[in-house]
């Protein structure tokens, strides 16, 4: 809302159904007109800037399963092999009868993460294989998309951290971007050459498709990764078919 943009019901209140509370609530979503699955996804695409970058699913009238798969996948946050230590703490729960003792597991080391971003489907139909919003409305949720990544790995929410905060002393990475219709590149952590990797296979792939296919954002703290989001929301623009230079 803070950026304008359009919000079901159910996307205003962080409801996990997002469009789906509207819908099992009555809320006038679809027209007389709207009969078939392309219509109706165009309507929750115009209406639920969260239903089209999250996703979601939900049987509506007809027996018709209406759904969309998220834009944006996430890995699991996996430690490497050998560089993670774990131990456990005795603490104890007071109260006004006896404490209750209890012991607490803590982790430490060095973990690795992935995600991806498919921003040429933001706004997209695939029923119609067209765009229901027009590109200024896209880029938009482009940029709250890139800023909810960052804030993601800025400020991780969790259980317990009221005495159990996270303490990030190391965060480094690369941003790989893809300009034209070629996957981008993406090497987990886990291998210890990712960055190595990740380069080569840029390289790899501009030379076979042409070159700044594959733009490379390397990052060694989470400072250089707020800059590189940044530069990323100034540069970033729609996919375009007649645009080949449109950061995706």
């Amino acid at each position: 809302m803070q950026d304008e943009l359009a919000l079901s019901q159910g996307g205003q209140q962080f409801h996990p159904d997002r469009i789906g509370y509207d819908l099992e609530k009555g809320l006038p979503i679809f027209t007389d007109a709207d009969t078939d699955l392309a219509a109706k996804t165009h309507q929750v695409i115009q209406r639920c800037s969260m239903s089209d970058l999250e996703g979601f699913m939900v049987t509506v009238k007809g027996g018709q399963t209406l759904k969309r798969e998220s834009v944006i996948e996430f890995g699991a946050v996996v430690g490497l092999p050998t560089l993670v230590k774990t131990q456990s703490y005795f603490h104890a729960k007071y109260g006004t009868d006896n404490p209750t003792p209890y012991n607490v597991q803590l982790s430490s080391g060095l973990y690795a993460t992935v995600l991806n971003i498919e921003a040429f489907r933001i706004g997209y139909n695939p029923h119609t294989f067209n765009y229901s919003i027009n590109a200024t409305e896209r880029k938009k949720r482009l940029d709250a998309l890139l800023k909810s990544v960052l804030y993601t790995y800025l400020q991780p929410n969790g259980a317990k951290r009221n005495t159990n905060l996270p303490h990030p002393d190391h965060f480094e990475g690369v941003i790989a971007v893809s300009t034209r219709r070629c996957p981008a590149p993406m090497i987990s952590a886990l291998e210890s050459s990712y960055s190595h990797q990740i380069h080569s296979l840029a390289d790899t792939l501009n030379s076979i498709n042409g070159a700044d296919t594959i733009l490379c954002f390397d990052f060694d703290n989470i400072a250089q990764f707020a800059a590189q989001i940044e530069s990323l929301i100034q540069r970033a623009q729609p996919w375009e078919s007649d645009n080949a230079e449109a950061i995706e």
